[in-house]
């Protein structure tokens, strides 16, 4: 059988970030100048929620950062300012291939045409994908 196409998600099928989404928090955190007051299993506990189409990934992670700033006893601009930091923080070219997937992608893939689902925002995975077909990570 020949494989004309492959598709499939990027993070965590592929490649995962090389800043891990706690020490963007952190620095987040430490960015406004504030005690963190929730951590990333709440964040992604909570992130659903938020979902809306149209809306950005970084606008539907403020809206779910408000949110939990409001839960916490802290005003939703609070909430705000932490998701713009990490916005600023999170650099989505700093990607990796997963350990040993690209020798391994390289030996039984050859030639197959390779696609991504794209289910994230082009501005999030646009930055990812150039890295891993150039060898860079």
């Amino acid at each position: 059988m020949t494989i004309d196409t492959l598709l499939f998600d990027l993070d965590d099928t592929l490649l995962e970030y090389e800043q891990r989404s706690e020490d963007v928090l952190a620095a987040s955190f430490d960015s406004v100048g504030i005690d963190p007051f929730f951590d990333i299993p709440e964040y992604h506990d909570r992130y659903d929620e938020f979902l809306q189409a149209g809306l950005s990934v970084n606008e539907q992670r403020a809206d779910c950062f408000a949110a939990i700033a409001r839960d916490e006893g802290y005003d939703e601009e609070t909430g705000r300012a932490v998701a713009t930091a990490f916005a600023d923080v999170r650099d989505h070219s700093r990607v990796r291939y997963l350990p040993g997937l690209r020798r391994r992608s390289k030996r039984s893939l050859g030639s197959t045409h390779w696609e991504s689902s794209r289910t994230g925002h082009p501005k999030c995975n646009g930055r990812k994908w150039p890295h891993l077909v150039s060898g860079s990570t």
